[in-house]
């Protein structure tokens, strides 16, 4: 039963931990640190947007971001209360179902507003500033992820572990 529970519970924490990783910024502006402005401002430059396009937008964009931010708190207290359900003394399946099913309901809703958010752009913008936003957002997507330490940004050394053979990765003898 136990080797049971730490399976579900490592395959779980692993599903959750999967989200904020790929959830990670891209390419050249993924150091901002002005929440992704500079981009924005780049994106309505290259698509040569009306003020009322760029107002329409910004609407759009702080609604989704809300809404979004509202949902993944909710998502984030079920993954405790499905974590505290899994390492309880006495596994109640049932629970740990009902609790996973709010979870799944959660993602679909969040989908659900991502989906809404990208319709509302379409209707904003022009057919042909549509297509060149998708271009854009296919090429950001192909660029490849930023994986330099803080120690490296900052113009250090990578981990010295890493190095001497006691990094993630490297089987150790025993």
């Amino acid at each position: 039963m136990k080797i049971l529970r730490g399976v579900c519970l490592g395959g779980l924490m692993a599903i959750f931990c999967i989200g904020s990783v790929w959830a990670q910024p891209q390419g050249d502006l993924a150091n901002d640190k002005d929440g992704g402005k500079k981009r924005l401002v780049q994106i309505a430059e290259k698509l040569k947007l009306s003020p009322d396009q760029k107002t329409k937008l910004d609407a759009n964009r702080e609604k989704a971001r809300q809404d979004l931010e509202v949902v993944k708190e909710q998502m984030t207290a079920k993954q405790k209360e499905l974590t505290q359900a899994l390492e309880a003394t006495a596994l109640d399946r049932n629970g740990v179902t009902r609790i996973h099913g709010e979870y799944k309901t959660l993602v679909a809703k969040k989908e659900d507003l991502r989906l809404a958010a990208i319709l509302e752009v379409r209707s904003i913008l022009t057919a042909d500033q549509f297509v060149q936003f998708q271009n854009m957002m296919a090429d950001r997507k192909a660029q490849p992820k930023n994986t330099m330490t803080a120690a490296q940004k900052l113009g250090g050394k990578a981990d010295k572990g890493a190095k001497a053979g006691k990094g993630k990765g490297k089987k150790q003898a025993k």
